[in-house]
């Protein structure tokens, strides 16, 4: 809904968490597809770096996914 309202799609906490590595954690896939769709309107490289981003702590949303442990977030981002 807020992306819809004009939120920026690669906004984050102040500790470097995007939205993404929140969904990557969570084991939302069909958001997660729906935020990966999103960010491929502005290009496929966007969509790597957003997947590579790191927080404060150098963790990536390949990170927070592993940590989530849902597998199917670990295929749609790539890693297995």
């Amino acid at each position: 809904m807020l992306v819809t309202h004009g939120a920026d799609v690669r906004a984050a906490t102040r500790d470097g968490n995007s939205i993404l590595h929140w969904c990557s954690w969570a084991g939302g896939v069909p958001l997660l597809r729906w935020l990966v769709g999103q960010l491929e309107q502005e290009g496929e490289e966007d969509v790597r770096e957003a997947v590579a981003a790191l927080n404060h702590k150098g963790c990536s949303a390949a990170h927070w996914a592993a940590s989530g442990g849902d597998r199917a977030v670990c295929s749609l981002l790539g890693l297995g």
